[in-house]
């Protein structure tokens, strides 16, 4: 199936599916940090920024993900936060599947690792990504997985380079086909993976 195929299926909510890949939790090298710019996990006072940052999903998803103790690094620049990923423990909810991903007690799930447009391609999402890992591998965590979604470009050659580093392994492909709210859930290991 070409990936226009693809893609029209999905819009349509009929046959959805991502990577699911592990991540390394070494920090990546970056030689120095970028001017001016402030790494932090956000907190309670922090949904404000963010909804500005990214209107969706919302100040109260973003209150209810801070209270049920899932992390967010966050990039600040001027005051201002410009690029953030979330990380889960537990159980973490995959929104473009609809489908909840149980964790095992040592494993984590990152998602909506987004850099505002016009800060792209300054090594941002590395220093921010580095805090993350961190805080993760201080908590116990001893594996790091994520989905991306295999049909977008910029998202799939990010992906070959992490691979190609040795700090990405592709675990399957998890998704659904179905129609309406019939939906048959599937997860496909890739041999190695």
């Amino acid at each position: 199936m070409t990936a226009g195929w693809i893609a029209l299926l999905a819009r349509a909510r009929i046959y959805r599916r991502l990577l699911l890949v592990e991540l390394a939790l070494d920090e990546t090298p970056v030689e120095r940090p970028a001017p001016g710019l402030e790494v932090r996990l956000l907190g309670a006072g922090d949904v404000a920024a963010y909804v500005a940052y990214r209107a969706d999903p919302g100040a109260e998803e973003v209150g209810a993900r801070l209270g049920r103790g899932e992390l967010c690094a966050g990039a600040w620049r001027e005051g201002r936060l410009i690029s953030a990923v979330w990380a889960a423990r537990g159980r973490a909810h995959i929104a473009y599947l609809d489908r909840e991903l149980a964790l095992g007690p040592d494993e984590a799930y990152a998602y909506e690792s987004f850099t505002a447009r016009a800060e792209r391609g300054r090594d941002i999402a590395s220093y921010r990504s580095n805090l993350i890992r961190r805080m993760l591998r201080e908590a116990g965590v001893r594996r790091l997985v994520a989905a991306i979604l295999p049909e977008t470009p910029a998202v799939r050659r990010r992906s070959d380079r992490r691979r190609a580093l040795g700090h990405e392994r592709t675990l399957g492909v998890v998704g659904y086909v179905g129609l309406g709210p019939w939906r048959r859930h599937f997860f496909r290991a890739i041999p190695g993976g």
